[in-house]
């Protein structure tokens, strides 16, 4: 039983690394795409709201 309870734990928390390093990685990835964005002068205001 602990076995199973170990193994699920340790795969939450695996998941949740994940999710966090995907939304991280998001984040930087839209404000590089923002910057690049604005310095084209086109879809700037969108690429904010994101």
């Amino acid at each position: 039983m602990a076995l199973t309870v170990e193994s699920i734990m340790t795969r939450a928390m695996t998941n949740f690394d994940l999710v966090i390093g995907a939304a991280v990685i998001g984040f930087i990835a839209g404000k590089m795409m923002m910057k690049r964005k604005m310095r084209q002068g086109g879809m700037g205001g969108m690429g904010g709201m994101m």
